[in-house]
Order: C-alpha cells, then sequence, then structure tokens
C-alpha cells in the first residue's frame, strides 16, 4: 500500500516538472523571465550573454533549484511513505534551495526525530527546520 502512494506521489512530481519542462521547449516564450529590458528567450540569449554574461546563468541556476527543491521534496516524502511510523498525510515538507521545512504532527518524539533524520540523510538538504509537534 505505501509502495503504490509512493509510485503516485512519484509519478504526480515526475508529471508536473515533465509538463513544465515540455511548455519551456514548446512555447520559450511563454515562460520568459525578465532581466532588466531582454527577455531570455532563444533571440535575446546572445545579446544578453553578451553585454552582461550573468542573465542566462541566473536564470538556469534558479530553474536547476526549483527542480532539485522538487526532487528533495519527493525523496523526503518517499522516504516517510516507506517508514511504517511516519504518516505521509500528517507531514507537510517544504523545501527551497536545499534547505527543508516540516510542518504537521507525528505521534511522538520518536517519530520526529526519526523524521528530521530522514529528511537530514537526503542528499542535497543542508538545513533542515522541523515545526512537528507530537499529536496522539
Amino acid at each position: 500500500m505505501k509502495q503504490g502512494i509512493f509510485l503516485l506521489v512519484f509519478a504526480a512530481v515526475s508529471g508536473a516538472i515533465a509538463w513544465r519542462c515540455y511548455e519551456r521547449v514548446e512555447n520559450p516564450a511563454a515562460g520568459a523571465a525578465v532581466v532588466g529590458e531582454v527577455k531570455l528567450i532563444p533571440a535575446g540569449v546572445n545579446a544578453e550573454l553578451a553585454r552582461t554574461g550573468q542573465a542566462v546563468r541566473s536564470e538556469v541556476r534558479t530553474m536547476g533549484d526549483r527542480l532539485s527543491d522538487a526532487r528533495l521534496m519527493a525523496l523526503i516524502k518517499g522516504k516517510y511513505i516507506l517508514d511504517s511510523d511516519l504518516s505521509i498525510f500528517a507531514i507537510s515538507v517544504e523545501c527551497t534551495k536545499g534547505e527543508v521545512r516540516l510542518t504537521g504532527s507525528a505521534t511522538s518524539e520518536e517519530h520526529i526525530r526519526r523524521a528530521v533524520t530522514l529528511a537530514q540523510e537526503t542528499h542535497g538538504v543542508h538545513n533542515v527546520l522541523s515545526l512537528l509537534v507530537v499529536k496522539n
């Protein structure tokens, strides 16, 4: 049962990421960021790169951070699904630039420690902030 839920969550996250990438490939102007006055679309990339040498790299880094955060959240939630003591429905996982924030509840302090440990052991996580509370 838990493996099925894990696969469902993993498939949903993967599908959302794939759809977002597909949209950017099919219509690059729709998701283009504006840096100064130059849009980061293929026609303006060379001009922006020649002018500052930084806009394209910073946008790529931002997109990479978002994908990395989504991957980290999926990995942590997957670990919680596979752990019989933790409830994926009671623990919310948020991630920003490798910093994880856990909110919600667990049935004991030991389960909170387990949730924090699993998050910290995930490759790419720099910091874990736990706002979990014990709830029976």
